[in-house]
């Protein structure tokens, strides 16, 4: 036994023996640069390809004395192996080809653009994510920002004005200095992945993010959604490009057919392609003769930064598919003049401009030097199997991620990291620490949250300040405790006033943790606070969607009561939550009556309610702090059903309410976008009046078309007044269509809304009340809307149609100021 384990030891040392690894770069002999992807070839079945740099790691066997480098539109050489030699720079000659004259008869046809046509066809069956039906795989995914100091031939720059020396800058001194032993930033995560029917669910089972005690999950689910090469759009930086396989690729792209040769025993083509217009994106694609499946991808682009990306498959005969092993990408100086910062104080490296007037015997700065990558690795690729541990969100955080000690790392990338790395993660954590980086970043996403982290307690900054036509202005100061004081409960409060009804409002709540994973929570509340007559649930919407929903609204009731129940995700797409109400109400306004027939302005009221939130095409991550949304999806539903008790109420009529709300945004790939929202909400006969429902609307009610003037909310109407229309039965539905970045001119631009809307309702008992309408036939109103005129200002013209119009056609149109305050948070 022993001999055989020994010959077979020596066939395998014989056999690595036998190889002999060399490394190299290959470049154009006349300027210097890198020629990407050049072909290196040992023999016909065996070779490699260059990164985006130039560079090259070949195995060549002992019985080889030499290699050949091609590259298209290059003379191909031959180069010899020195067994001294370790690193061959090869550079290889343009070759001045005289081409004759052609002539084309008839329509000619580029077979690149056949080629192309048949991939994009081939897409759905090619695309990995959807060809087998389950598989795993772990992820390793790392980004770095450091600087080639390498290329700095002089660290001192001397700076003469007139022939006379003013100083020395030493800048690039020490930013070579700072990166002898150390990197600017590093971030790494280590994660599980499972794939079933195309839906990909990931466990990060490690991260560390220099400067950072805790994960940044925004990081992290930004590089959970990287591109896909099968994907429609790039996205880069936080910007979106059509990719060079779609339909709309054609008109936009150049392709041309370079080369075929044998990848991974395979017969490959080599297609370029270039963006005609800006962006500047351009790069190569190898594209599987047989199956037409990508087989490698690089991608540049040199518009607001120079990226280079190249995406590396590993083809699997068994399932005759090609899987990715790894993604390399690199980012370097931008063309403008800026600098790079990043995790807000961790790295601030800006590019000082130069004056004119001076002699500069260095002109570059850090910048110039500088440059960022990403690397994601995939190993343990097993088809057919699951990891057995449960995913049920498409991104979950272990709660143990970031504090993994160095064994973790090493057992799932093979190697320990390095003391450089090491370097590091000390240094920037010390000077994020210093510059209270964490405590910035809490203030970024308070933008996007609505909540502001102080200590132990988040404070709601959204709903500081706020207005409405009965309230006037509205102050209101509250918060809520976050986890650092617990994670098994929170308590919400605040306190409001009105100065215009000069009204105390307040609220208490308690929650009670029962499950993280479902965000279950018991929750018991004591209120005194207005409510909306006759209005519908802004369920679907987040909270700073909702600071405009009453700034037109005058008809309130006073709920003053206590209520519990239980909130739980029955998905990760399906938010629930079920509770008992108590209250006294007490109407804010008149309550019309007709023959005597009263509806009481104050009221006792029990009832049990039921809310239902279903986003069946958003994506989630799972932290330790709940859930956050990924990428939002559309369409969205959600429902509302209220039902009150009778023999808990002094009143002992009995009523229910059932709303229905669905939402649905379609993005284009030239960012044009359109949305629809559809209502419909039910309630029986003898419902109080504040119960009933009318439309949204967003009217003052002024006397002349200047008069209506306000900011806008979306999916109101906007020339319909308040409580003009109640009903026991309610359907509206808006549509709008928005063309984005319209150019007017060479520097102005602006987006343009067109808009369409509608609502139908009808009323059990026509005679109960003499001060409303009922919808008994279609309102129907149209819009315009000019947007980002002025920063995110914009102005809305709305035209009132149909059988609901005035004779006066000037009572007919409003005019609105329109505002986008949060767009750029992407709400």
């Amino acid at each position: 036994m022993k001999s055989y384990l020994t010959l077979f030891l020596a066939i395998f040392y014989l056999n690595i023996a036998a190889q002999t690894k060399i490394k190299g770069k290959v470049i154009d002999a006349n300027s210097g640069e890198p020629l990407v992807f050049a072909n290196l070839m040992v023999h016909q079945n065996y070779g490699v390809v260059s990164d985006f740099e130039g560079f090259f790691e070949l195995s060549v066997p002992s019985n080889k004395s030499n290699f050949f480098v091609s590259y298209i539109g290059y003379e191909k050489q031959q180069v010899a192996l020195d067994a001294k030699k370790k690193f061959y720079l090869t550079k290889l000659k343009p070759v001045a080809e005289a081409l004759n004259e052609v002539v084309i008869t008839g329509k000619y046809v580029n077979p690149a653009i056949d080629l192309v046509k048949r991939v994009i066809e081939q897409k759905k069956k090619n695309d990995y994510r959807k060809r087998i039906r389950e598989y795993r795989f772990v992820k390793y995914f790392k980004f770095l920002v450091s600087g080639d100091t390498t290329a700095i031939k002089s660290p001192f720059d001397t700076i003469m004005k007139n022939g006379k020396l003013v100083r020395i800058d030493s800048s690039l001194y020490y930013f070579k200095k700072d990166l002898r032993q150390k990197d600017f930033f590093l971030m790494e995560n280590i994660s599980k992945i499972n794939v079933k029917n195309g839906n990909e669910k990931a466990k990060v089972l490690a991260t560390r993010t220099a400067g950072l005690k805790n994960p940044m999950y925004e990081l992290l689910a930004m590089q959970s959604a990287l591109y896909n090469v099968y994907d429609d759009e790039l996205t880069f930086l936080f910007k979106k490009f059509v990719g060079p396989l779609t339909k709309f690729s054609l008109k936009q792209y150049k392709y041309e057919i370079e080369d075929t040769m044998q990848f991974q025993n395979r017969p490959v083509i080599v297609l370029s392609y270039r963006h005609t217009k800006k962006p500047l994106i351009s790069g190569r694609i190898f594209i599987d003769q047989k199956s037409l499946s990508i087989a490698k991808m690089s991608l540049n682009t040199f518009k607001e930064f120079e990226l280079r990306t190249i995406h590396h498959f590993h083809y699997y005969p068994k399932y005759d598919i090609w899987f990715p092993t790894k993604s390399d990408l690199l980012i370097k100086k931008a063309e403008k003049k800026g600098g790079l910062s990043l995790a807000d104080g961790a790295i601030k490296i800006t590019n000082e401009s130069r004056n004119d007037s001076l002699s500069h015997s260095n002109k570059k700065t850090g910048l110039d030097y500088m440059y960022a990558t990403s690397k994601t690795q995939f190993s343990d690729v097993d088809f057919g199997k699951q990891y057995p541990e449960k995913m049920v969100y498409a991104l979950q955080i272990d709660p143990k991620a970031s504090k993994q000690p160095e064994s973790f790392w090493q057992e799932y990338t093979g190697k320990k990291h390095t003391q450089r790395a090491l370097n590091t993660y000390k240094y920037i954590d010390s000077v994020a620490e210093s510059e209270g980086v964490e405590k910035k970043l809490q203030l970024v996403r308070a933008l996007a949250t609505g909540y502001f982290k102080l200590s132990k307690i988040d404070i709601d900054f959204a709903d500081l300040l706020n207005y409405n036509r009965y309230e006037g202005l509205r102050l209101q100061i509250g918060g809520k405790t976050n986890l650092d004081l617990s994670d098994k409960y929170s308590v919400e409060a605040y306190g409001a006033y009105g100065f215009k009804d000069k009204d105390f409002k307040y609220a208490a709540k308690v929650n009670l943790k029962l499950w993280t994973q479902t965000k279950t929570f018991l929750h018991a509340s004591y209120f005194k606070d207005l409510q909306k007559s006759a209005g519908f649930s802004s369920l679907i919407f987040s909270k700073m969607q909702q600071l405009t929903d009453h700034i037109s609204d005058d008809k309130f009731y006073m709920s003053k009561g206590f209520s519990f129940g239980i909130s739980h995700l029955l998905t990760p797409k399906l938010q629930t939550n079920l509770r008992f109400t108590r209250t006294d109400e007490s109407a804010k306004h008149d309550i019309p009556f007709h023959y005597g027939r009263i509806d009481f302005k104050d009221k006792d009221i029990s009832a049990i309610s039921f809310d239902a939130v279903y986003t069946p095409f958003a994506k989630y991550m799972l932290t330790p702090e709940g859930r956050k949304i990924i990428k939002d999806g559309y369409p969205k539903f959600s429902v509302h059903y209220e039902q009150n008790i009778p023999s808990l109420q002094l009143d002992k009529s009995h009523y229910f309410r059932f709303d229905f709300q669905s939402y649905f945004k379609k993005t284009y790939l030239n960012k044009n976008y359109s949305e629809a929202m559809f209502r419909i909400g039910f309630t029986p006969l003898y419902t109080p009046f504040t119960k009933l429902y009318m439309p949204n609307t967003n009217d003052f009610a002024a006397q002349t078309v200047f008069g209506h003037f306000t900011i806008n909310n979306s999916f109101a109407f906007e020339t319909m007044k308040d409580m003009e229309f109640v009903d026991n039965a309610l359907l509206s539905l808006h549509l709008q269509h928005t063309f984005t970045n319209l150019k007017l001119g060479k520097k102005f631009r602006m987006d343009c809304r067109l808009i369409g809307r509608m609502a139908y309702g009808f009323t059990f008992d026509d005679s109960r009340y003499n001060q409303v309408k009922s919808l008994g036939k279609v309102y129907v109103e149209s819009g315009l809307e000019l947007r980002k005129l002025f920063a995110n200002l914009g102005l809305g013209f709305y035209y009132r149609m149909g059988a609901y119009r005035h004779v006066n056609q000037f009572e007919n149109l409003s005019i609105r100021l329109t505002v986008d305050p949060f767009t750029f948070l992407k709400l």
